[in-house]
């Protein structure tokens, strides 16, 4: 990390002036949802010095004690092993399962950073940003509360037509809208929606399509930034997946407290 860069990255409260420029942000959500003063927490990054000098040039948002009243979903990624001693045989089988267990977990989203932003640059911004949500998370746990992990889901891969594999190969049997009118027509939180109408039963990954089986657990591209700042501030890859596009959920799990 260029430490010098990173001292010129201020990450401070966003406030309603701050609107249009969020507006020219490209986002990184795992659920597609812009960064919005929506009442959850939630900062921006700007430039002491430079050319992003007093310019939003990323923006992330907290939101805590996910899953109420509205439930979120993701897959679980796991394994079904089918074997025949008697045969030899042996086929280890990618699942699918619908889940809710990530339900009360903080979550970091609504990531947007400006198109213009060299990746160097967006990886000092985004670990300014990240520094100022975990230190707000530490300093409003809730003594007694059960410890939870702090989320973050980055987004899945697309075509050159914009298209996500996984959704084209899974989700449109169930929502035959494409990713783009969807969010439009049904606003920020349709994938929790969508996800009622999802199977329940547990999915062979072999039955989709060989892009939609790939792009599993990948992260598009263009994250790549924010991927290396997560990972930088101990969030890390588990088993679960975005319902929409496949794209990683990585985990942070509280430091233990002095008296465990």
């Amino acid at each position: 990390m260029n430490t010098d860069a990173s001292r010129a990255w201020q990450a401070r409260p966003g406030r309603t002036g701050d609107l249009a420029d969020l507006q020219g942000l490209d986002g990184h959500d795992g659920h597609g949802a812009p960064p919005a003063a929506d009442g959850d927490t939630w900062w921006v990054a700007v430039a002491a010095d430079g050319p992003w000098a007093g310019r939003v040039a990323a923006a992330l948002r907290l939101r805590r004690h996910i899953g109420h009243p509205v439930p979120q979903a993701w897959f679980r990624l796991g394994w079904a092993v089918h074997a025949s001693a008697e045969l030899g045989l042996y086929r280890r089988q990618r699942t699918l399962l619908l889940v809710h267990d990530l339900t009360g977990a903080d979550e970091l989203g609504g990531f947007a950073v400006a198109p213009g932003l060299a990746p160097d640059d967006a990886v000092d911004a985004w670990e300014a940003l990240l520094q100022v949500a975990l230190q707000a998370l530490q300093e409003g746990a809730t003594a007694g509360r059960e410890p939870q992990p702090c989320i973050a889901q980055l987004p899945g891969p697309r075509d050159e037509g914009g298209r996500s594999p996984v959704w084209q190969g899974l989700g449109r049997h169930f929502h035959a809208q494409d990713l783009d009118a969807a969010r439009r027509q049904h606003g920020p939180d349709w994938a929790c929606h969508v996800a009622s109408l999802l199977p329940r039963h547990l999915l062979y990954a072999s039955l989709l399509p060989a892009a939609a089986q790939a792009a599993l657990g990948q992260p598009a591209a263009a994250a790549a930034p924010l991927r290396q700042a997560l990972l930088r501030a101990g969030f890390g890859p588990r088993d679960r997946v975005g319902i929409v596009d496949g794209g990683p959920v990585l985990e942070r799990w509280p430091p233990p407290s002095a008296s465990d």
